[in-house]
């Protein structure tokens, strides 16, 4: 997702801070809005199944109802 929040944790805080990635992994300019990947997935023939925001809680990744960071989707083509 774009939002600045994505740049300052995906970016400056995973790659610079934390350095949990290495510097470089992310373009911003590259990244999608869960509406941008819904209407490719819609264009390929695929319908949404589901789709959840991931956090980091502990050290792990924990599935969340946030999509403004990081977020997965399931698609399904219908029969």
């Amino acid at each position: 997702n774009r939002p600045p929040e994505s740049y300052a944790v995906a970016i400056l805080g995973a790659e610079y801070i934390t350095r949990i990635v290495p510097a470089g992994t992310h373009d911003w300019t590259k990244f999608i809005t869960p509406e941008e990947m819904y209407l490719m997935a819609s264009e390929a023939g695929l319908s949404l199944a589901h789709t959840a925001g991931m956090g980091l809680q502990g050290g792990q990744f924990v599935l969340t109802t946030d999509l403004s960071v990081n977020y997965i989707a399931a698609f399904h083509k219908p029969a």
